[in-house]
């Protein structure tokens, strides 16, 4: 008898549940839903959430990049032995032998009348850097810290001529030179510097900021020289006879937060730059 009444009861509910059933599945199956990708397209698509009052152009100089082979930017080479200064990615021999192998070691100079400064912008149709540039000082007296290497021939500056292309190389007489390597002399011949082409003379922008990794390439140069050739303070130097630390200045390494497991000297470098160029420092972001 109790399983008649309950059988009864649940036939009842059924009965009046059922219309209100079939209406909500009439109502799901008459709204059509987009496609995921029509919803992605059409939001993609709308540009009113974009403002218009915002200039995205940080960069005053568009260029495009430089020609190698202008007789004016990069004269002949006179036949007498050849060297070349370096002052910020080739005083790294690890980075100057990627160029050509066969050249003489780096040996500590210092070079008067000229100034290093952040102003080279190295155009690209990716994305680029500003890079240390070197320019012809009005005062005589200025200086800073580099290398000089010996070429194994006149040819083999060809080979630098292109990799250096945003600079024009200018021959340096060797009374502007000062020899550091205490057991060392400059030796006769032609030396020459790459200098700032001056249409990509300009100092760091957003479209062009100084990279961390193209500064641990350069310090890293300094402190094998002063290493090597046993030259206290010589790393100092290098930031203090460069002009124009300045944002933006972002961290490029591959791991920013464990740079020493690419970077062997990230430590000492980070150490130098915080006591040598502070407030340039503490504004690097991480990118």
């Amino acid at each position: 008898m109790e399983f008649l009444k309950v059988k009864h009861f649940i036939c009842t509910l059924i009965f009046f549940i059922q219309p209100f059933y079939s209406m909500e599945k009439a109502l799901h199956e008459s709204t059509i839903q987009p496609p995921l990708e029509i919803i992605a397209s059409n939001f993609l698509n709308k540009t009113d959430f974009i403002p218009t009052n915002v200039n995205f152009t940080t960069s005053t100089k568009q260029l495009p990049p430089p020609t190698f082979g202008e007789s004016a930017c990069y004269p002949e080479a006179n036949g007498a032995s050849q060297y070349l200064i370096g002052y910020g990615s080739l005083m790294s021999t690890a980075s100057k032998d990627r160029t050509y192998s066969n050249t003489g070691e780096n040996v500590p100079v210092r070079i008067y009348g000229y100034s290093r400064l952040w102003n080279c912008k190295g155009v690209s149709v990716s994305y680029s850097t500003t890079y240390l540039g070197a320019l012809l000082s009005a005062n005589k007296s200025s200086y800073f810290n580099g290398v000089v290497f010996k070429l194994p021939s006149a040819s083999a500056i060809l080979d630098y001529d292109k990799r250096e292309s945003f600079y024009c190389r200018e021959e340096v007489p060797m009374s502007k030179l000062q020899m550091l390597a205490p057991t060392r002399r400059l030796a006769a011949g032609q030396y020459w510097i790459y200098v700032t082409r001056p249409e990509y003379d300009e100092f760091p922008t957003r479209t062009y900021p100084i990279v961390q990794s193209y500064v641990d390439t350069f310090l890293s140069g300094c402190f094998e020289m002063e290493e090597k050739f046993n030259i206290p303070g010589y790393a100092d130097e290098c930031i203090s006879t460069t002009e124009e630390w300045v944002s933006p200045w972002v961290n490029d390494r591959i791991f920013p937060r464990r740079p020493f497991m690419h970077q062997p000297n990230a430590g000492k470098i980070d150490r130098l730059l915080n006591e040598k160029a502070p407030k340039a420092f503490r504004n690097i972001m991480i990118e």
